[in-house]
C-alpha cells in the first residue's frame, strides 16, 4: 500500500489531481482496499468513484481504464449482494470493452464470465450457462484449452449442469 501512496503523492504533485496516473493509481489502490484481509469495500468505491470521475473529465467514458473500474466497481455489487447494480455496470464495462477491445479479447471473456456469475446468484442458470460458454469459447481460443482458466470454467459449468439436474452432462 505504500507504494501505491507514494505512487499517488508523485503523480499529484507531478501534475495535477486530474491526470490519468492519478485515476489509475487510486483504481489501484481501491483494489488492494477490496482485497484486504478486512476489506474495506466502502473505501474501495470512493476510489473507484474518483477514478471514474478523473477518466471522464480527461478522455471520457470510453476506454479500456474506465472499463476497468466499472469491472471494479460491480465487483463490489456483487460481494456485497446488490446483483442487479452489478449486472447494469456489467453491461456498461461490455460495451466500452467491446467497442476498444473487440469481441474476443481475454478482458471482454473475463467480464462475460463475471457477469455469468451473477446471473448464476441470481439463479438464472440459463443465462448463467450462456455466458460461461461464451467465456469457455474464447479462453479456449485465445489461451488454448489446457490453460487454467479452462479448468475453472469447466468446473464451474459442471456446477451449473448439478444444480439444473443435468447431471448427465457433469461427467
Amino acid at each position: 500500500m505504500s507504494t501505491y501512496a507514494n505512487a499517488l503523492s508523485v503523480a499529484c504533485h507531478s501534475s495535477n489531481k486530474l491526470h490519468l496516473d492519478v485515476a489509475s493509481t487510486l483504481n489501484c489502490i481501491g483494489v488492494l482496499y477490496f482485497h484486504m484481509p478486512n476489506a474495506e469495500t466502502n473505501k474501495a468505491m470512493e476510489l473507484y468513484l474518483v477514478s471514474l470521475t478523473i477518466h471522464h473529465a480527461i478522455i471520457g467514458d470510453k476506454n479500456r481504464d474506465n472499463a476497468t473500474t466499472l469491472n471494479n466497481i460491480d465487483r463490489f455489487h456483487y460481494m456485497n449482494g446488490n446483483y442487479d447494480n452489478a449486472l447494469v455496470i456489467y453491461v456498461k464495462a461490455l460495451c466500452i470493452q467491446r467497442m476498444v477491445l473487440g469481441n474476443d479479447h481475454i478482458d471482454v471473456a473475463a467480464t462475460v464470465y463475471n457477469a455469468g456469475q451473477t446471473y448464476h446468484q441470481k439463479r438464472d442458470l440459463t443465462k448463467a450457462m450462456e455466458l460461461c460458454q461464451d467465456f469457455l469459447n474464447t479462453a479456449c481460443t485465445r489461451l488454448g484449452n489446457k490453460y487454467w482458466d479452462v479448468a475453472i470454467i469447466l468446473k464451474y459449468i459442471a456446477v451449473v449442469h448439478h444444480e439444473t439436474k443435468e447431471l448427465y452432462m457433469c461427467s
